[in-house]
């Protein structure tokens, strides 16, 4: 559990990192064509196998690929035994991540963290692999990922 709780402090670090890296030359304006970015990790804890996957909201495929690689580096440096499976962009949302961009509850728990600013994104961070009484631990943590960010942040529960 302590590694889930390092990632998603990680993640919401490298969001926080990212507000002071340069975006767009109007970074107020709506974004009109969205990339959407996914960075998927793997790491073993005693006795369970833990996937976590961020997704995120950019403006374009540069702004994609440059969250990826923050995010990738923020976290393999923060979790020796985190492993990368997969970083990607899109210029399509997947339909099976679609609900996640709406908050409506899905198969598993996640964490919705909304634009707040103009230089926010939105993002969704999920875990597979993890304990129903993990996945409260997270979402009980929320108040406390609220304060580095302007955005709500959400825990939406899975239907039990």
């Amino acid at each position: 559990m302590k590694k889930i709780i390092i990632i998603v402090v990680i993640a919401l670090v490298v969001g926080f990192l990212m507000k002071k890296k340069p975006q767009a030359e109007a970074a107020d304006a709506a974004i009109v064509n969205p990339v959407y970015a996914e960075t998927r990790i793997t790491f073993e804890v005693p006795g369970a196998s833990i996937e976590g996957v961020l997704l995120g909201i950019a403006k374009d495929e540069a702004e994609c690929e440059m969250q990826n690689q923050i995010l990738q580096s923020t976290i393999l440096a923060g979790c020796q035994e985190c492993k990368t499976k997969k970083t990607e962009c899109w210029s399509k949302l997947e339909p099976r991540y679609a609900k996640l961009f709406q908050n409506k509850p899905a198969a598993t728990t996640y964490l919705s963290l909304a634009k707040g600013s103009a230089d926010e994104r939105e993002h969704r961070m999920l875990f597979w692999g993890i304990t129903v009484p993990q996945s409260d631990m997270i979402c009980d943590s929320v108040a406390s990922m609220q304060r580095s960010r302007k955005g709500e942040v959400q825990c939406i529960r899975a239907p039990r």
